[in-house]
């Protein structure tokens, strides 16, 4: 994700596009940020939620976490609190922010300005959805972008579906430390 991210800054820094006014960046601060990514998160909440329920009972034995999430959990029951910490880290900070700035920040800007609001969001939602390459999650991962789309079209800044998509994992982490048995 790294390179990704690097390949798309180095992209638009060579046509002489300002990060900040095409991120947003500029338009809402990190408090400002928190205070509208909170309330549209737990907006999303019940979707994703009911999403992952339904496609659980779909799926039934078949069902399966996302690789990450094993990961974590495996490392959980094995008493590898640095991995745990690691993982967290990563799942909390890292990945929210590269994921938003390819998907919400690039890709659906650029879709956008071709294909129009709807079909842009739909697209980059499914994509963002298929990259976690998990059949089990992908109802809830479509509806979950679709809501960071939302929120970034809503206040026009890049730092609201990033604290989104960063509490989201944290809530995740915590429910899974919270009580072992349960599973995204």
């Amino acid at each position: 994700m790294t390179v990704i991210v690097l390949v798309i800054v180095l992209f638009l820094v060579s046509r002489k596009i300002n990060l900040s006014s095409q991120f947003g960046l500029n338009r809402n601060g990190v408090s400002k940020a928190i205070f509208f990514a909170a309330p549209l998160l737990l907006t999303a909440f019940p979707l994703v939620a009911w999403a992952g329920f339904f496609m659980g009972k779909v799926m039934g034995d078949r069902a399966d976490p996302q690789e990450l999430v094993r990961f974590f959990t495996d490392a959980s029951r094995a008493g590898k609190i640095e991995t745990m910490i690691f993982t967290m880290l990563f799942g909390v900070l890292v990945a929210p922010a590269a994921e938003e700035f390819i998907f919400r920040g690039y890709l659906y800007a650029t879709a956008k300005k071709y294909l129009g609001v709807i079909p842009a969001m739909l697209l980059v939602s499914g994509l963002f959805a298929a990259i976690h390459l998990n059949l089990t999650s992908l109802p809830s991962l479509f509806i979950l972008a679709i809501c960071f789309t939302l929120a970034y079209e809503a206040t026009g800044s890049i730092l609201v579906p990033i604290t989104m998509h960063a509490l989201f994992n944290l809530s995740e982490f915590s429910l899974m430390l919270a009580a072992p048995h349960f599973q995204p």
